[in-house]
């Protein structure tokens, strides 16, 4: 690989200066993120993703199976594996969750200004100065802009800085590729593979294949040349076209499973055009002008048209897009970026509406990349040229990063706690619902019986929950879970819930017939006896005790149990015969025989089939 990098930049001496660009860019990001290590979990999914998920653990064969089949928040089963191994370091500490997303958002960085170094090389085909400036000036810009915040201190964002990073260097190994004709397919089943990796981590990343026909488009040129337009837009991406499909076909089945997808019978077509095109603006804004910054931004409850931000965002949107068509054959760079900020950001910006929000930060984590290489290009082309000129364009551009990292660190803060997190939600958007613990803002109450374990997880974020709830959902949810196959997780939620409320008899019986299917009988006769003690009203506590004490070989104590049993609920045949088989063990052969007896003529029809066997009336 570094002999196509040196390739890519001429010389082992340039590929050095680029690569020196590139860790003082991620040094740089690095240290503005150094505040994230003090924030904490916030209630906004991460309680969901991380704090309270009853299924992340350390990686093993059953993690990685539901790691790929759960799809109840999108299908990300990379995000799942890369917060497994953080689990395995770091238990839930914070700090090690939030230090992964800065280390990988540091190499982001780091990618970014090797990319654009790549690019502006194959555009310029020179190596001056400004190759080497645009590329640092690109990679500072993308580390330090307070924009992608979101994506590095909200603990859960890891699908966007963990997706980045394989959507960068399927790019990079697809500029190797293209590069000369040693080793092409090595490099382009590399691509391929990071490409899948990236739509792994999250499905933002189908929009790669279309981005690979820009820069066949612009720098690489290869659309130019006769006859090729067919086979390099189409047939040679056409395995990246298909996992593209697949994701997203998958993405959107599990959104509507999830009932995330907004129906069309709520918002026409028309609608989500103009919010598109509203979004489109919107992010424009922010790239340049990143103040206000919000994790909510709520979808309006009233459209207007016609008023200025509608019509605002389709002039600019009407009018770049016409500037670039114009400058198409003299400055091509333009209709390029114009296109890449546009294509990536198209799964987002609300034409398959998904949620309740209008638009949100962490969706610019990669599209941001367009507008900061409209800015850098230009300006390392000016400090080329030396002079009074590029000394003020220096002093600006120190000026903007030391206003970007602050601007930065500033919202770092915000996501330091729930609480911080509320505060900004209401001071920038004051007319979202907020009063609710951020997440679980519902639609209807349901009952607990209704809810998912997912859903039930996210309900114990609420701190301000009385225990004996907080025990019903730990219970509601360990019944669940074993149902699911998940023992481990079952059985530590049934104990939090005893722990919260040990005076319930239904949660030792419930963690007795828990035990009792996994054959642990001595725990089993101790939690049916715990719950016999505290309510002996209830006939299937005695008859799980006596079954229990059976399954031990104590045939007179399991009797006694059934005896206990059938003084409750005299008319059931089956604890009849439960008890004749307890005697029958035990050598009681006259009183199983009446116990038996007693079931046949309840209509129990094994106690019949039995007594039949042996010839023996009832």
């Amino acid at each position: 690989m570094t002999d196509k990098l040196i390739a890519s930049f001429g010389s082992q001496e340039n590929l050095r200066k680029v690569f020196s660009a590139a860790a003082v860019a991620a040094a740089a990001a690095f240290a503005v993120y150094l505040p994230v290590l003090g924030n904490g979990f916030v209630n906004f999914d991460d309680g969901i993703s991380i704090y309270a998920n009853p299924y992340l653990r350390a990686p093993d064969a059953g993690f990685i199976k539901w790691a790929f089949t759960y799809m109840e928040m999108g299908w990300i089963p990379l995000t799942w594996v890369s917060f497994s191994i953080d689990y395995m370091f770091w238990e839930l500490d914070p700090t090690g969750y939030h230090l992964t997303n800065m280390i990988l958002h540091s190499l982001n960085t780091f990618l970014v200004t090797l990319l654009t170094g790549m690019l502006m090389f194959k555009a310029t085909g020179s190596l001056k100065k400004q190759v080497f400036v645009g590329a640092a000036l690109s990679g500072v810009l993308f580390g330090v802009h307070p924009l992608h915040v979101e994506s590095v201190a909200w603990a859960t964002e890891r699908k966007d800085v963990l997706f980045a990073f394989f959507y960068f260097l399927s790019l990079i190994a697809y500029l190797l590729y293209t590069s000369n004709n040693t080793r092409r397919k090595t490099w382009y089943s590399l691509s391929l593979v990071l490409f899948i990796l990236s739509s792994l981590s999250k499905p933002m990343a189908v929009s790669l294949p279309i981005l690979l026909v820009i820069l066949d488009f612009y720098p690489l040129e290869r659309l130019r040349k006769n006859g090729t337009l067919l086979r390099i837009a189409l047939l040679e991406k056409l395995p990246f076209y298909l996992v593209s499909g697949l994701v997203c076909a998958v993405t959107i089945s599990s959104q509507k499973a999830g009932g995330f997808v907004v129906s069309t019978s709520y918002s026409s077509l028309e609608t989500r055009l103009w919010l598109a095109t509203r979004a489109v603006g919107f992010y424009l804004e922010k790239a340049f002008l990143p103040v206000d910054l919000s994790p909510i931004y709520p979808l309006p409850m009233k459209m207007n048209v016609y008023s200025a931000e509608y019509i605002g965002s389709l002039l600019v949107v009407l009018t770049v897009t016409l500037l670039c068509l114009l400058c198409y054959r003299r400055r091509p760079m333009l209709l390029a970026l114009w296109a890449f900020f546009v294509v990536t950001l198209l799964p987002v910006i609300g034409i398959v509406q998904v949620g309740a929000q209008a638009a949100a930060d962490r969706y610019m984590y990669v599209s941001l990349l367009g507008p900061i290489l409209l800015v850098s290009t230009p300006l390392a082309k000016l400090y080329d040229r030396g002079g009074l000129p590029s000394k003020l364009m220096l002093t600006v551009v120190l000026t903007v990063i030391v206003w970007l990292s602050t601007m930065t660190v500033a919202q770092i803060g915000v996501w330091k706690n729930t609480e911080t997190l509320r505060d900004q939600i209401r001071r920038v958007s004051p007319d979202t619902y907020v009063h609710a613990p951020l997440g679980q803002q519902k639609a209807k109450p349901r009952r607990l019986s209704e809810l998912s374990v997912f859903e039930l997880t996210n309900a114990l974020a609420d701190k301000n929950l009385s225990s004996s709830v907080r025990a019903e959902i730990y219970a509601r949810r360990g019944k669940l879970l074993e149902k699911q196959g998940q023992s481990a997780m079952a059985m530590k939620s049934l104990d939090e819930a005893i722990d919260l409320d040990p005076g319930n008899y239904e949660y030792l019986y419930s963690r007795g017939l828990f035990k009792f299917r996994n054959k642990e009988l001595t725990s089993a006769i101790s939690d049916f006896s715990k719950a016999a003690n505290l309510n002996q009203d209830d006939a299937r506590v005695f008859n799980s005790l006596g079954l229990a004490l059976s399954e031990a070989k104590r045939y007179l104590e399991a009797a006694n149990a059934y005896d206990r049993a059938i003084a409750l609920d005299p008319d059931q045949g089956g604890l009849h015969l439960n008890k004749a088989n307890a005697c029958s063990m035990a050598g009681q052969n006259q009183e199983a025989l009446e116990h038996y007896r007693a079931a046949a003529r309840l209509d129990f029809k094994p106690a019949q089939n039995y007594l039949r066997s042996k010839k023996i009336d009832w």
